[in-house]
């Protein structure tokens, strides 16, 4: 039988009192990689009412909640199996963090070597496996629980005639990332522009990891860092100038140990010119450089299937760009766009052809009024526009040989989709109708119908 035990860290900014410390509970425990496919940190008495932020050394944070004064954070544990422990930084005021330390349990098999016929039990840290017997070649594989930072254990030999061997196993444990930086920037725009920076570690070390920003292949800023308490250091920084500038933080001696983060900082806004008089009366001023008008434009692509309601089943690729601007609770906007889609089919020729094989590439181009609602990160829209159909028709007949044809055709289309905001741009996910036909002496073919789509859209 094994017990085990699961020590949670938490730490707060110091000054606070005892009784004001945020109550914690992790379900489930304990938390083992491998087995645990998702588990949650519960805080309660949290002080302050901005929002939650939560950041982390290994594995993901994959939400954050708060209702009834009770906030819920939970956490995908890293992919690699072996012993680490969680350093997550929970704030609401980047000035008064909550820093709280999990370990992460790695279960192996030990191979354990010994005097035959022996039972054997072996003690990690804490916790005691077995008793095992080694068997007749006195060979066994103990399956354990092994925590971070335990690098040895303690096997126990008792043979039958009462004799007691003990023997140091030695425990190799990967170096992994430990460093967890959290930072909130106060302005993003020259010459009020500062980062506060908070840096914690999984392990309880009085070494401080070295802070440095950078822009672009500059020289390295070194960042001091003040430490608050073992493990946990802040630091406050003036940004000089303006760009894209990375943080990153790491330890000597461990390369694994290290973190990035980047953001942009905008150069100091210009004073408008002063207004110009025109008489007397009436006072005209130039715009403000630098001030929008309204516009957005955007550029999206997308893959998917189309099938006519016969026996015309394509892929399908797609591409465009558009522009809009707001209009009432939403924005309304012109779509210009493109798509390419292929199959094979049997077409219906006239006779004799008699065709054996037949393949269509499908080319529509339309141009599309757009009307676009938000709700948080979630934008459905709709779109509905003519389109120009280019149908390109290659077949081979008994009497013909190959044989090629191409039309044009106008038709139209209607667009149902959703955006999802994801990174610097938008998931999208399309559904709709097309409707073309072509008709001739040769063939005739539905050059259309149900559109199913997903892509990715940028904005800018």
């Amino acid at each position: 039988m094994t017990r085990c035990t699961l020590i949670i860290f938490c730490v707060m900014v110091a000054g606070q009192a005892m009784g004001a410390a945020p109550q914690l509970q992790v379900t489930p425990t304990p938390v083992i990689l491998g087995e645990t496919t998702e588990f949650a940190i519960v805080i309660r008495d949290f002080p302050g009412t901005l929002p939650i932020q939560a950041r982390a050394n290994v594995g993901q944070v994959v939400g954050v909640s708060e209702a009834g004064g009770v906030v819920k954070i939970r956490i995908r544990p890293p992919q690699k199996r072996f012993p680490q422990r969680l350093c997550l930084i929970v704030w609401r005021d980047i000035d008064q963090p909550l820093v709280v330390r999990i370990p992460l349990l790695g279960r192996t098999e030990l191979p354990i070597r010994t005097r035959a016929n022996t039972q054997v039990t072996l003690r990690i840290g804490k916790e005691i496996f077995g008793p095992q017997s080694s068997g007749p070649r006195g060979h066994l594989k103990m399956r354990v629980l092994i925590p971070p930072g335990i690098s040895e254990g303690l096997a126990e030999a008792v043979a039958s005639n009462g004799m007691v061997t003990r023997k140091v196993v030695r425990i190799q444990q990967p170096a992994y990332n430990t460093l967890t930086l959290a930072h909130h920037a106060s302005a993003l725009r020259l010459p009020k522009a500062h980062v506060d920076i908070v840096l914690a570690s999984a392990v309880l070390t009085k070494e401080t990891p070295t802070l440095w920003a950078s822009r672009g292949d500059e020289t390295r800023h070194p960042i001091a860092l003040k430490e608050d308490s073992a493990g946990r250091w802040s630091a406050h920084w003036k940004v000089p100038t303006s760009g894209r500038w990375s943080f990153a933080v790491e330890q000597s001696g461990s390369p694994q140990a290290r973190r990035v983060v980047s953001l942009r900082i905008l150069p100091q806004e210009k004073a408008p010119p002063p207004p110009v008089p025109l008489s007397p009366r009436l006072v005209m001023s130039t715009p403000t450089p630098g001030v929008q008008s309204g516009w957005r434009f955007a550029v999206a692509a997308a893959a998917g299937i189309m099938h006519n309601t016969g026996n015309l089943f394509s892929a399908r690729l797609s591409l465009n760009v558009e522009g809009d601007y707001p209009l009432g609770p939403g924005r309304v906007g012109l779509q210009l766009g493109t798509s390419f889609a292929w199959g094979s089919r049997d077409v219906a020729l006239s006779a004799p052809l008699e065709s054996r094989v037949s393949r269509v590439l499908l080319v529509p181009v339309g141009l599309l009024a757009t009307y676009r609602l938000s709700f948080g990160r979630v934008h459905p829209g709709l779109a509905a526009g003519p389109l120009l159909h280019l149908t390109r028709f290659s077949g081979e007949s008994r009497e013909t040989g190959v044989s090629t044809r191409t039309d044009a055709s106008f038709g139209a289309v209607l667009l149902l989709d959703t955006h999802l905001d994801l990174g610097p741009g938008a998931i999208v996910a399309r559904l709709g109708y097309q409707y073309s036909r072509v008709d001739n002496e040769d063939y005739a073919l539905l050059a259309g119908g149900v559109i199913a789509e997903f892509g990715y859209r940028l904005s800018f």
